[in-house]
């Protein structure tokens, strides 16, 4: 699904899916809509690029996983008063224009750095680099240097030998590349950072236990209310398709699916998260047009797919079938 060029349309379908990301790391719904509002508030300071992209949804998804991992889990507290979608946009606005006056007072701060240090090194460069002294005895003129030794980056300072030892110096040795190169590494746990290799879970995780999800309707006319426990044993939290993303299709009208463009988990070796329970009731009521058989779809993911970061993350999409009248 294409995702608009104008930052206010692509709100409402971007939102959701950052949320939904940054929940599935710090599990918290709290936590994951301040970094949801904090994701689009950097997205929308720097519009002019991201909505440039062929789909700004990478560029939001990777910046709400990397604000997560950096904000770490969070105890789960109450589900916070859901705010309209404006209210929201407002909130994401009042953040951006902040963001966009610190920047503007970071380059003015930069711009006065680079004129003080040109400033200080055209002095240096204008300064006599040595001093003269006249010799009385002689009438003559020497010039003398600073006493203190100069050694640059690539000059090692000489050891000081006491007079009575003798020292003869060793054979220079080259090291091999190959164990110079080992003698640096790479932070590569949780990393973010291509040069760490291919993507692992680390310790490797367990089997995958699938969403389950029970279904039951009531009936009163035309109207049909779906009562649906959906159940993963090892992934949490769940959560629904809206009408952003895979809302629920009664089996009356066209069926609207999408698949999220999903940034690289990570590099190199992530540490495994625990098993987590996810058990979760959903209810909705439809009314229908007309009497006869239909099925339903109810879609529903867990540990914040479609994009997450849990082995253990499942999707479902779970048909009920309904006779009305």
């Amino acid at each position: 699904m294409a995702t608009p060029k104008n930052f206010e349309a692509a709100f409402d379908r971007l939102f959701p899916l950052a949320e939904n990301t940054a929940r599935a790391v710090v599990i918290d719904p709290g936590a994951a809509e301040k970094i949801a509002v904090e994701t689009l508030a950097r997205a929308k300071a720097r519009w002019d690029r991201v909505g440039a992209a062929d789909d700004p949804t990478a560029w939001v998804l990777r910046m709400a996983m990397a604000l997560a991992d950096k904000t770490g889990p969070k105890p789960v507290g109450a589900e916070p008063p859901r705010r309209s979608p404006k209210e929201q946009l407002e909130r994401v606005q009042s953040r951006a224009e902040r963001i966009r006056a610190r920047r503007k007072v970071g380059v003015i701060a930069l711009v006065a750095l680079l004129v003080g240090a040109a400033v200080t090194a055209a002095i240096a460069l204008t300064s006599p680099s040595s001093s003269s002294k006249k010799v009385a005895a002689t009438g003559r003129t020497t010039t003398t240097e600073s006493t203190l030794p100069v050694f640059d980056s690539t000059t090692t300072p000489p050891e000081t030998v006491p007079p009575t030892t003798a020292v003869t110096a060793a054979p220079a040795t080259t090291a091999p590349a190959a164990a110079a190169a080992t003698t640096t590494s790479l932070p590569c746990r949780n990393s973010s950072d291509p040069r760490c290799g291919p993507f692992r879970w680390d310790p490797a995780p367990g089997a995958n236990q699938p969403i389950t999800v029970s279904a039951s309707t009531s009936q009163d006319g035309l109207t049909v209310t779906f009562t649906l426990r959906v159940v993963d044993p090892d992934a949490s939290p769940i959560i629904v398709g809206d009408g952003t993303c895979n809302p629920p299709d009664f089996g009356d009208v066209g069926r609207s699916r999408c698949t999220p463009t999903c940034p690289p988990p990570g590099y190199g070796p992530w540490a495994t998260p625990a098993r987590q329970r996810g058990d979760r009731t959903v209810t909705y009521t439809h009314t229908y047009a007309s009497s006869g058989s239909y099925t339903a779809h109810f879609w529903f993911a867990s540990a914040g797919n479609p994009c997450p970061k849990n082995p253990y993350a499942s999707t479902v999409d779970q048909p009920v079938p309904v006779t009305v009248g």
